[in-house]
């Protein structure tokens, strides 16, 4: 869990119906590896391939809200559903074993895009599509509760889930592993640290990073306050 911000612009339209501008800016990541001993393979992965990563999330969203119902009173609790399409920034980084240094894993081409120069991907099927974009759009949508804290000032708790259309918000998608050599070669000033990043478990070049080719997702908590300018 990571803390993140943004800010809030909106007009509400009617009773019911309120448009907005959202920015956010989080920290999301993940590893193969157990946090503890008790966490022993909870998240379905395998530990073996020893993947991890960190990416700062940076999006901007346009915003239709509708209230289920109507602010009574100063006390009244009011639920409501959202949804709309967004921009975000995203760019992947992780560290090897003893080394303190975050790397861009987009520019170290971990699932062989750097083998065609930055531009394609090696698929599992020996195609070739388009590597993954540091400037991506999706479509958060949600829900809600608002409560009145003053005649101008609004508490808000929601949840926002942002559905995007990449499997590589992590940098892993189904491509193989690339090739040792070549992935040295295409880094010349990082040699092998590029091969751990790639494949930190030393796993086959005929193996594939994920046996998923779902698109990824991410989602958050938000506490909002809002003050009426008028």
């Amino acid at each position: 869990m990571k803390p993140n911000g943004g800010i809030r612009l909106g007009y509400q339209a009617s009773e019911n119906w309120r448009f907005s501008f959202r920015n956010s800016y989080m920290l999301i990541g993940g590893s193969d590896n157990p946090q503890n001993e008790k966490n022993n393979n909870v998240r379905g992965t395998s530990f073996e391939r020893n993947l991890s990563f960190r990416t700062t999330i940076m999006d901007a969203a346009l915003i239709a809200e509708y209230n289920l119902t109507r602010f009574k009173l100063k006390s009244s609790f009011v639920p409501s559903i959202f949804a709309g399409a967004n921009v975000y920034y995203s760019n992947p980084r992780a560290r090897v074993a003893g080394d303190g240094e975050w790397y861009d894993l987009r520019a170290v081409g971990t699932g062989g895009q750097t083998l065609y120069n930055g531009d394609y991907i090696l698929d599992r099927d020996g195609s070739t599509r388009l590597a993954y974009k540091k400037i991506m759009y999706g479509i958060p949508y949600g829900a809600s509760v608002k409560r009145h804290l003053t005649q101008k000032v609004i508490l808000t708790l929601s949840y926002t889930y942002n559905k995007i259309f990449t499997d590589y918000l992590d940098a892993v998608g189904t491509d193989l592993y690339p090739d040792s050599e070549l992935i040295k070669y295409v880094n010349p000033d990082l040699g092998p640290v590029a091969v751990s990043l790639a494949n930190p478990g030393n796993q086959p070049n005929t193996a594939q990073r994920s046996y998923s080719d779902n698109n990824d997702g991410y989602g958050y908590w938000g506490f909002t306050f809002t003050f009426k300018i008028y």
